[in-house]
């Protein structure tokens, strides 16, 4: 299939063409990436998370490859912190090269078009509406929310469901995996999302999950949560501009009421469901190792 048709095969997902899910496999593929940033009483955590069908991964991971090796960066890594701040194989890097990158990594976004959402919450307010005892994460919060946009906007199915990848963080990721399946199980979801693999540094999705996540995170800490008399920054301006790349940040009553729901939720669990759910649990190695076995996330084409 040529990047043309794989354009329009992007621009189809996104519009819901009602046979476009019929040409794959797998509706999706999502990958996840979270940050804390900001300092004093503007601090938030962001969750990014970016969706396409398999095919349109392969030929965007190709393209993003090619932008680096274009631009004189051929076979590093597009982590957002090191590339602004010049650390690691950044450094010497200029403000002119990085600026002509993203020139060319843009125009790669737009081309292939992955639907992302990359939402935020105030981490003063979390702290302040719920309570420690309740064990809730912000990461919990932004999962859900992240998936039911990808639930509303891709309506997957049994049969062609969304897969979700997140970079190795031996810190986050025990945990996140278990929220991801006490979620999936909790809403019935392990038919439509049933498998989170995390993956070495370096898939190009993953790359582009790390720019989305950097920009928003700084974009809520410091023009949302806070008054900069600075504009956005050019990247954060574009990246918004795309159309299928999504921005949001949680005030204080929704994180009040998804705490809310959450208890209830918690009270009226039968035994049932949540033998239901350890049982998710206990299936999620053996199903994680059969989509590791199949190559998804992992055979790029920049790699």
């Amino acid at each position: 299939m040529s990047p043309e048709l794989v354009g329009q095969l992007a621009d189809a997902i996104f519009r819901r063409w009602p046979n476009a899910e019929k040409l794959m496999g797998i509706l999706g593929e999502a990958y996840l990436d979270s940050s804390e940033t900001g300092n004093g009483r503007s601090r938030a955590y962001t969750l990014s998370c970016l969706v396409a069908p398999s095919v349109v991964w392969e030929h965007f991971s190709v393209a993003w490859a090619e932008s680096l090796k274009c631009s004189g960066a051929e076979g590093k890594i597009v982590h957002m912190k090191n590339l602004v701040h010049r650390v690691g194989e950044w450094e010497g890097w200029t403000k002119s090269q990085e600026r002509s990158l993203f020139e060319k990594l843009i125009v790669v976004i737009r081309q292939y078009k992955p639907v992302g959402f990359c939402y935020s919450l105030p981490l003063q307010d979390f702290e302040e509406t719920t309570n420690p005892a309740d064990e809730f994460r912000p990461f919990e919060l932004l999962l859900d929310s992240v998936m039911l946009s990808t639930k509303e906007t891709f309506n997957p199915t049994k049969d062609n469901p969304v897969v979700f990848f997140m970079e190795q963080d031996r810190v986050v990721e025990a945990g996140a995996m278990q929220q991801f399946f006490h979620r999936t199980a909790g809403r019935g979801w392990t038919d439509i999302f049933p498998i989170f693999v995390p993956l070495p540094k370096g898939p190009e999705p993953l790359q582009l999950a790390d720019m989305l996540v950097y920009e928003g995170s700084r974009f809520a800490s410091e023009h949302v949560l806070s008054s900069s008399a600075e504009k956005p920054r050019k990247l954060c301006q574009e990246l918004a501009s795309v159309g299928t790349l999504f921005f949001g940040c949680a005030d204080r009553q929704y994180l009040i009421d998804w705490a809310n729901e959450i208890r209830t939720d918690q009270q009226t669990m039968s035994p049932e469901q949540a033998t239901k759910i350890r049982q998710a649990w206990k299936a999620a190695g053996k199903r994680m190792q059969q989509y590791r076995d199949a190559g998804f996330g992992v055979k790029r084409g920049g790699k």
